[in-house]
């Protein structure tokens, strides 16, 4: 299982790194978010990576791609806490700001289409 044997490593600079945990190899490496991470989510089947921050920000990154998919303002304050159910769909936030947050995605079939072709 992917989930299982990732390492994820997150830094007040905003790089991510994911690495096999069997072997230190480094699989993924993300730059370029704004703000400390706090909080990191996989789907495994999708092949993303959930990214929340200090700053209030989500991000979707396509581990395949090598690409941002997503980049969006969750709350006014730091992400304290990620969660995500196991096909992608709904995410729960919760931040500084006292909220917390439901989200329902919607590309999560067409990416996972995309996801499997790039796979085969």
């Amino acid at each position: 299982d992917m989930a299982r044997r990732i390492l994820v490593v997150g830094g007040e600079d905003g790089a991510l790194a994911l690495t096999d945990a069997s072997n230190g190899k480094l699989l993924y490496a993300i730059t370029g978010i704004t703000g400390a991470i706090t909080g990191f989510a996989l789907i495994p089947e999708l092949a993303v990576a959930v990214v929340a921050t200090a700053r209030g920000q989500l991000y979707f990154w396509d581990l395949l791609g090598d690409r941002l998919l997503q980049g969006l303002l969750a709350h006014r304050e730091g992400i304290l806490n990620l969660r995500i159910d196991q096909r992608g769909r709904y995410l729960a936030t919760s931040g500084k700001d006292g909220q917390v947050r439901l989200w329902e995605t919607s590309w999560t079939a067409s990416l996972s289409m995309e996801a499997k072709r790039d796979l085969e």
